[in-house]
């Protein structure tokens, strides 16, 4: 007969940032169960006038930061974990759904209409920040072209 796992249980502990077997991680991640609070106005403006007094470097950097943020949350991972720059979001766990999600984090907390292709065009979180500078700034970040074969 076989088992049933505990998810409610492991569930609890992925939020508090335990340790979950790495078989049990997909059923037991955290992130997509609770719901996300809404981005205030005020939050996106303070935002917005923080980096826009960063110089373009900087401000890559905390854009980089916010946005390697909000994938580990759309992933449910415990905060100490981090997630590469480069490496492709769906070689880490991202479907359809995820894409979605991340792009409505990422356009509400900029405040920017991003199209729901956001992450099939830009696959990884640093071909993401280029895309959101030049929405943003209108700056051309130049990087690595994503291309299909």
């Amino acid at each position: 007969m076989p088992a049933k796992p505990a998810l409610r249980g492991l569930r609890a502990d992925a939020t508090a940032g335990a340790t979950v077997p790495p078989l049990l991680r997909g059923p037991a991640r955290a992130g997509r169960q609770s719901a996300r609070a809404a981005v205030t106005g005020d939050e996106r403006r303070r935002l917005a006038e923080r980096l826009a007094e960063l110089p373009a470097g900087k401000r890559a950097e905390a854009l980089l930061e916010l946005v390697l943020t909000r994938i580990a949350v759309v992933l449910g991972y415990a905060g100490d974990h981090r997630v590469d720059a480069d490496q492709g979001l769906f070689e880490i766990g991202f479907d359809s759904l995820t894409a979605l999600e991340l792009r409505n984090r990422l356009g509400e907390l900029t405040g920017t209409k991003l199209g729901a292709g956001l992450v099939f065009h830009h696959p990884t979180a640093a071909l993401i920040v280029a895309h959101l500078t030049e929405r943003m700034y209108g700056e051309d970040a130049t990087g690595p072209v994503a291309l299909s074969v």
